[in-house]
């Protein structure tokens, strides 16, 4: 009993001492914590009042002024874009025929390197023909027609089994390729007509191309770029 009676006088001196340090610091007389937390009415920094109507509808009109703006920055870029696809496509263009021409000059000074390094001499040619073509394609029978298969005629009767090479030439003007599938038509033009005058077995004639390569002449002007077109034969 006295043990509880002690026990039960420090409670309440405790509590006492309690009472006395919550009057004391006024903590009685405050608010919850909580109460400093009131609903959101106003978005910061805009002045916009979430409960008022008017409010509201300045906060639409400008959500659909970012909207707008958006709008505005993507048709922009868009437009850039495009600019900048057109500025591109104009700046290849360009540098393709630039380059296109830069081949031109380089071919033409191969040519004309090829021409002062070497002679037409350097190579074995029997019979240098410049063929005139009917419109069907076959050779025209004239008189330099009659000589060039006169002369191979006879060549071969001195040497009858020899094979006849007939190869073909442009000048330079167009394509590599186009030059080079021009020069082995008319070449093979050349050879059929060989074939069908002198009516020579196939296995002893054959047709090549050289297109625009080993030119005889400076592709200078029209009248001298002609001297290129030509057929050459070789017999062996």
């Amino acid at each position: 009993m006295k043990n509880f009676s002690i026990a039960f006088l420090v409670f309440l001196g405790w509590s006492a001492i309690g009472l006395y340090f919550l009057n004391a610091s006024d903590a009685l007389n405050r608010k919850s914590i909580f109460s400093s937390y009131a609903p959101v009415t106003e978005l910061a920094g805009t002045g916009i009042n979430l409960n008022d109507d008017d409010s509201l509808n300045t906060l639409s009109n400008k959500g659909l002024e970012d909207s707008n703006i958006n709008s505005f920055v993507d048709n922009n870029l868009s437009r850039s874009n495009e600019q900048l696809i057109e500025t591109l496509t104009k700046n290849i263009e360009s540098n393709t025929q630039a380059l296109e021409k830069d081949k031109e000059r380089l071919r033409e000074a191969q040519l004309h390197s090829g021409i002062n390094n070497k002679s037409i001499n350097s190579r074995r040619v029997d019979y240098t023909f410049y063929p005139e073509f009917s419109i069907g394609g076959r050779v025209v029978d004239n008189l330099s027609s009659q000589d060039f298969l006169d002369y191979i005629k006879l060549r071969l009767e001195k040497k009858p089994k020899a094979k006849v090479k007939v190869i073909g030439y442009t000048d330079y003007v167009g394509s590599e390729i186009d030059n080079y599938k021009m020069a082995y038509k008319e070449a093979v033009q050349v050879r059929n007509y060989i074939l069908v005058r002198l009516k020579l077995p196939e296995n002893q004639i054959f047709a090549y191309s050289k297109g625009e390569s080993d030119p005889i002449v400076l592709n200078t002007n029209e009248s001298e770029r002609k001297k290129n077109n030509r057929i050459e034969v070789v017999i062996e």
